[in-house]
């Protein structure tokens, strides 16, 4: 009876220790929809953002790669969870999607393509309680921890997205939101209330609804303005002053208005000014010197 006793026993602990670890790794997996609607209205319930993942999870290397190394790792979901509501758009060659959920699939691949700069997969996007995103990332090496410190940073970018004008002024601003977008900046040297050409490119070009709805896929706009009539911060002239002599020294700024293209850190890799252009000239002029860019980065010195 001992021996029955103590058998028992041992098998009772076993099975509640098999069952504690098989609880905790459930509690530890992220919880993934695969609705967009769902998850809208569960972010908005639990006040909480969106984490939006776009993958080929049957045939994407570098989505498996995220997956495993950051996704699938003990504590992930959980962390992630207490700001995200976690949905899953998969694009799979080898596996059948219900059918509703392959045309929302289809139909956010083609919004996002036109509205958020979506080029491939993986791609995520941090996004509020309606889906508009604030932020883009994708693979990064380093593992769920390394991860997580950079959702945390890309977070704090939300604020940025949600200022109702395009053209901020701040230059530490202009670059902490082109990096969490993954975009490059457009930075202009302007006199807007005395430069005859700053303000025709203004009245021809900035101000028109093309350029304001198609320029932002590519750029974040960073207006360095020096005025003759309108009131400035000390803070803020002096910021404009600080760059236009490095600019000067650096970069080869002689005038107004004078516009760069610029990585996320500021350094620029192109440069423009008024062009006797319409919108639609101007923004393929500015991709084209984009493009140009990407070509010399890539190609083999």
């Amino acid at each position: 009876m001992q021996e029955r006793r103590t058998g028992s026993g041992l098998l009772s602990v076993s099975v509640l220790f098999v069952l504690c670890v098989w609880g905790s790794a459930w509690a530890e997996e992220a919880v993934w929809l695969d609705s967009f609607d769902k998850a809208t209205q569960q972010a908005a319930e639990q006040d909480k953002d969106l984490f939006i993942l776009f993958t080929g999870s049957d045939w994407c290397i570098w989505c498996k790669r995220l997956e495993s190394e950051v996704f699938s790792q003990p504590g992930f979901g959980d962390k992630v969870s207490e700001d995200f509501v976690l949905l899953k758009l998969d694009y799979p060659k080898n596996k059948e999607l219900a059918e509703p959920i392959k045309l929302q699939n289809d139909r956010l691949r083609v919004e996002f393509k036109e509205k958020h700069d979506f080029r491939g997969y993986p791609t995520v996007y941090l996004a509020n309680a309606k889906g508009v995103p604030y932020a883009k990332t994708g693979y990064q090496e380093g593992g769920s921890e390394k991860y997580l410190e950079h959702l945390a940073f890309l977070k704090k970018a939300k604020p940025l997205v949600d200022v109702k004008d395009q053209w901020l002024e701040d230059y530490e601003v202009a670059k902490a939101k082109a990096k969490a977008q993954k975009k490059d900046l457009l930075i202009d040297f302007t006199g807007s209330d005395w430069c005859i050409w700053c303000i025709r490119l203004d009245n021809a070009v900035f101000s028109k609804e093309y350029f304001k709805k198609q320029a932002p896929a590519d750029f974040v706009f960073l207006k360095l303005d020096f005025p003759q009539k309108k009131a400035q911060s000390k803070e803020l002239a002096a910021q404009n002053k600080r760059l236009s002599d490095e600019f000067s020294k650096n970069h080869g700024f002689r005038g107004f208005p004078t516009i760069y293209l610029a990585d996320p850190t500021g350094t620029p890799y192109g440069q423009t000014g008024y062009q006797d252009m319409t919108p639609e000239q101007y923004v393929t002029h500015l991709k084209s010197i984009k493009q140009e860019h990407l070509k010399k980065e890539k190609a083999p010195e």
